[in-house]
């Protein structure tokens, strides 16, 4: 809903609207020059030497290795993958890998690697030895991914330039999607830069990398920049010769950018789309709605995974109450949420991680689900009774500040919201202000219990159910509540390859979630974005992967 803040902020933009969708070019971006290297093939230059989109900010550094899924974003735009995401339906795809093939043993893959890759900075080409070199640096002690590797690979063997094998500790079903720019994790870096550098600090340069932009600059919480490659790249020339991340978190200073001609793509809540809508403003959706928006019950994390009788590591947890937890979740007025936050666009979400087309899928889910967690007042008051919580002795959790769903699927606005309805069914609720940085150190040693974060993921069902709070090697803990019997389950699906054992496999998870209620799902949504149409004429990107804004080289211009 619109604030008092941003109702004046319109007025004052009124006049400077009329005629802006036609005449704003960005103020800060030099008109494109005639031609050049890499310049687009016919139909004139882009109105625009610079394309700049405004976001909120999400964690910096320049090491890739310290970066997960949606931090890094602002990495994207100059790394490619072995294996890559496909723009419209969201598919693996071939990307510096040509193909691959199971090696008999089953625990290895053989990738034939593209000729005729650049690096950056006339670095040469990408070859076999980068990956071996890549996952060197990838496993050192410091690395915040190594996390994830360690349980993985063994090694990697360049067989020559163009061939590698890679070698897993064993059979695992989700290698492919975790190595792949699906997940983002094990982006191609040139590591000969990495170590002429040393360890990226902000003070530096990313290393380099291979994609059709490469970067040029950054100020620190500001932006990030980046060029097009001055010469043909591989896979596509960029319409627009830069482009650029600016970081405002403000969602009314957001839309005023995009109104005056500061920006020409923002990231908006529902609310502020529906007047940029109205006001000329074009929406561009993500082709695969898969982002999955829910509130999180931050709890009931295993103090020792190798001795589950050991118990909690925050002792007592309220939240380790499963009728508590379904108290929470039958409060949420959920069409309510949909209409004000998502202009009624949300599809009903019956389980996070989960959805029809994918593994384990159980329609029974949908069925039950308006009995066991749809919006009942009085029956979630009863529940909170049962659990031992009264009006002189509340439920009291904490509702952690900044939220992690992104500006443009309702933010702190949707937080304030379903807290306001855990409140008025008696809970007391409170407002725990939190940095990123801070939340990290907290959750990694887990710390937080209690706690509830509203959050929004397109990850694949793998990153979805592990990274999310898991007590499966490799996974991210110190998060969503444990439940220790999924747990087994899914270290199960890692190594199982048959697809009908593995349905059922997921379809047991996935019945332990839903009867054990490990947060609160809400809905199904395509991540979309306001543009300017005199500006950008059409993107096609997935929104299907977490960080939404992927394949930003498509953005297509209207030319001059």
């Amino acid at each position: 809903m619109a604030s008092i803040r941003l109702r004046a902020v319109m007025g004052l933009m009124a006049a400077a609207l009329a005629g802006c969708l036609t005449a704003c070019t960005g103020a800060a971006a030099p008109t494109a020059p005639a031609g050049g290297p890499g310049a687009p093939d016919g139909g004139g230059q882009p109105k625009v030497n610079r394309l700049v989109m405004a976001m909120t900010l999400v964690k910096e550094n320049n090491d890739p290795r310290q970066l997960r899924t949606v931090d890094l974003l602002p990495l994207r735009p100059f790394y490619e993958y072995t294996v890559g995401v496909d723009q419209s339906d969201g598919k693996l795809i071939p990307q510096l890998a040509t193909s691959w093939t199971v090696e008999p043993d089953g625990t290895s893959f053989r990738f034939q690697l593209r000729p005729g890759v650049k690096w950056h900075q006339d670095r040469g080409e990408f070859k076999a030895s980068d990956l071996v070199d890549i996952l060197k640096l990838q496993m050192r002690d410091e690395t915040e991914n190594r996390v994830i590797w360690v349980p993985l690979f063994k090694d990697i063997e360049a067989v020559n330039d163009r061939e590698a094998i890679v070698r897993l500790k064993g059979a695992d079903s989700t290698f492919l999607t975790t190595f792949s720019e699906q997940r983002g994790v094990f982006p191609i870096f040139n590591p000969a830069h990495f170590s002429e550098m040393g360890t990226p600090t902000m003070q530096g340069t990313p290393p380099v990398g291979t994609g059709p932009y490469q970067f040029k600059e950054r100020g620190v919480a500001q932006f990030t920049r980046y060029a097009r490659v001055p010469y043909q790249h591989w896979r596509t020339t960029p319409d627009f010769p830069e482009f650029e991340f600016r970081f405002i978190n403000e969602p009314s200073t957001r839309m005023a950018a995009l109104v005056t001609g500061e920006v020409q793509i923002a990231e908006l809540p529902d609310d502020l789309k529906t007047q940029a809508e109205k006001q000329g403003f074009k929406l561009i959706a993500g082709k695969v709605p898969t982002t999955q928006v829910y509130a999180a019950f931050y709890c009931c994390h295993v103090k020792d995974v190798k001795n589950l009788d050991a118990g909690w590591a925050v002792p007592n947890p309220k939240m380790g109450d499963v009728r508590v937890r379904k108290a929470l979740s039958k409060a949420l007025n959920r069409d309510a949420l949909n209409r004000t936050f998502f202009r009624g666009k949300g599809v009903p979400l019956y389980l996070a991680s989960f959805e029809p087309a994918r593994l384990g899928w159980n329609p029974e889910w949908e069925k039950r689900f308006a009995a066991e967690y749809g919006y009942d007042q009085a029956a979630a008051k009863a529940l909170l009774a049962d659990a031992g919580y009264s009006a002189a002795n509340p439920l009291v959790i904490s509702m952690v500040y900044p939220s992690e769903v992104r500006g443009g699927l309702g933010g702190e606005d949707l937080t304030d919201a379903i807290g306001n309805m855990w409140r008025a069914i008696g809970v007391n609720v409170q407002n725990f202000q939190s940095d990123p940085g801070s939340r990290k150190s907290q959750t990694d040693a887990l710390k937080l219990g209690d706690h509830v974060v509203v959050g929004a993921t397109a990850s694949d069902q793998w990153t979805s159910a592990t990274s999310h709070g898991s007590t499966t090697p490799g996974a991210l803990r110190g998060r969503e509540v444990e439940l220790p019997a999924a747990d087994a389950l899914l270290g199960q699906i890692r190594t199982t390859l048959d697809d009908k054992k593995l349905d059922d496999l997921w379809r047991q998870v996935g019945n332990a979630y839903f009867e054990g209620a490990r947060n609160a799902p809400l809905f199904t949504v395509p991540p979309d974005v306001a543009v300017n149409p005199s500006i950008v004429a059409d993107w096609t990107f997935p929104g299907s992967m977490t960080g939404y804004w992927t394949h930003v080289f498509s953005i297509k211009a209207v030319r001059q």
